[in-house]
């Protein structure tokens, strides 16, 4: 893939998409969805879409209630959206705003619960997303009353005129275009895309499962079909598509305060002939011997992490020909079953890719970092298993890799390990060359009590 894109309203707690999930988010990152912004229409709706999210990142999650549902709106809801703004991992406040098409809520009902989910946004510091139809007047005439909204929003599925873009434009707003700027009757749309909207105050966004695009009208949308509405602004305003990618993918980071952009060489780096995938800077342990406090580089590259990349932007840093490599390895100066949906799903695209080896340097803590077995999802895509064990007693584990939390202990170490041994091809143990660590016991416990291969590793080594 030669571009990123990032679908910015999807509504994938829908019903349409229980059964086909894993599939649906696998599909949108080998297509180059680098994130999904996961839209919430009540407080139950945000609560899936953020445990969605706690096992995929590829997902953000929004907490609001959709005008259709403002009926249900109560001091008791109102209560409830702000301890989850408040306590959980939301990217952006809403679906929220005003229809004037249908009655599914009263108009009295739809004002009062779009001015507390604005000022809710204000006071946690939260862009709104708000939907709005056949009342654009009305919607930003109470946004002008509630100005100035520092975090700003967008609106979404806009689908108004030149006169009615400029007006949100001038409240700071972006404007969120789907898959109605790809049908053949829409020219107007495209003409306001073309002339009023500035692509750098443009989004992208599928309204999955809803408004599918050409030429796929009639079936369930989803987040990879984003591709068609950018190729749609692209020949609007008469621009390549990777132009129109990459700004209102700079946009969706900026507004819903994603990171900056990370540099493919720190995210794939090649040693020898083996390709190093750097997924995480978190760990589970903080070794003595290792540099990631003081440093996060090797040789000629800078692996430190600003924020941590997604399943699309380590597809685009490894290229289009994985199966060069001699071995592909999930590394970093991290533990990356931290990362588990990451390795996961970039797993399963080296191998439809043909890649020789795949192999994971881990610290033994998957199991417990996720409570539950992993051993078999990991056996499905990888080769090979490196374990950091470093220590022969529980004393000296604790001494020298300063675990992070009890349950990370060498007990556990040596459990994922006799559990990795049958299931993976390759298992190997391994210790640092560093003073203080017995190297021999711990190839004693590898070699004899563990019954696997055992490595000792220079000081500093990646691998």
């Amino acid at each position: 893939m030669s571009f990123l894109l990032i679908d910015s309203h999807a509504h994938l707690t829908d019903k349409a998409f229980a059964s086909v999930l894993p599939e649906v988010l696998d599909h949108a990152a080998f297509a180059g969805i680098d994130r999904i912004v996961t839209v919430a229409e009540s407080p139950d709706d945000a609560q899936q879409a953020q445990s969605l999210a706690r096992h995929d990142d590829l997902l953000l999650p929004t907490a609001g209630v959709h005008p259709h549902r403002a009926d249900s709106w109560s001091d008791e809801t109102a209560a409830r959206l702000e301890s989850l703004a408040c306590g959980g991992h939301f990217v952006a406040i809403g679906e929220t705003g005003l229809d004037h098409h249908y009655s599914f809520s009263t108009r009295e009902n739809q004002r009062r619960a779009f001015r507390e989910q604005v000022r809710l946004a204000k006071t946690v510091g939260l862009p709104l997303v708000i939907h709005c139809r056949e009342a654009y007047d009305e919607l930003a005439a109470i946004l002008e009353a509630e100005m100035p909204l520092s975090a700003g929003g967008v609106i979404h599925c806009f689908s108004g005129a030149g006169e009615e873009a400029r007006r949100f434009l001038e409240l700071g707003f972006h404007l969120g275009i789907g898959g109605m700027a790809t049908f053949r009757k829409a020219g107007e749309l495209r003409r306001v895309v073309a002339e009023t909207i500035p692509l750098d105050r443009l989004l992208v966004e599928t309204d999955s499962p809803y408004l599918a695009p050409e030429p796929l009208r009639g079936r369930r949308n989803e987040p990879a079909y984003v591709v068609h509405v950018a190729d749609a602004v692209a020949r609007a305003k008469a621009i390549e598509l990777a132009a129109v990618a990459a700004q209102t993918r700079r946009n969706a980071l900026a507004l819903f305060r994603l990171g900056a952009e990370i540099p493919p060489a720190t995210i794939a780096y090649r040693l020898r002939n083996s390709l190093y995938l750097n997924v995480t800077n978190r760990c589970t342990n903080d070794c003595v011997f290792c540099a990631r406090t003081r440093e996060c580089g090797l040789w000629n590259y800078d692996l430190r992490l600003e924020r941590e990349p997604s399943s699309a932007e380590v597809l685009t840093a490894i290229g289009d020909r994985p199966e060069s490599y001699d071995e592909v390895v999930f590394c970093g100066y991290g533990e990356p079953t931290m990362r588990l949906s990451v390795v996961l799903r970039v797993g399963r695209w080296l191998k439809t890719k043909g890649v020789r080896r795949i192999r994971l340097n881990t610290n033994g803590h998957g199991n417990a970092i996720h409570d539950r077995s992993i051993v078999g999802e990991l056996a499905a895509v990888v080769d090979a298993v490196s374990v950091s064990l470093n220590a022969a007693t529980s004393e000296d584990y604790a001494r020298l890799c300063r675990p992070s939390a009890p349950q990370f202990g060498l007990d556990e170490v040596c459990r994922f390990i006799r559990e990795a041994k049958p299931a993976i091809a390759e298992v190997t143990a391994s210790a640092v060359a560093y003073p203080g660590v017995d190297v021999e016991a711990c190839r004693t416990l590898a070699e004899e009590t563990l019954g696997v291969r055992f490595r000792c590793r220079p000081h500093h080594s990646p691998c």
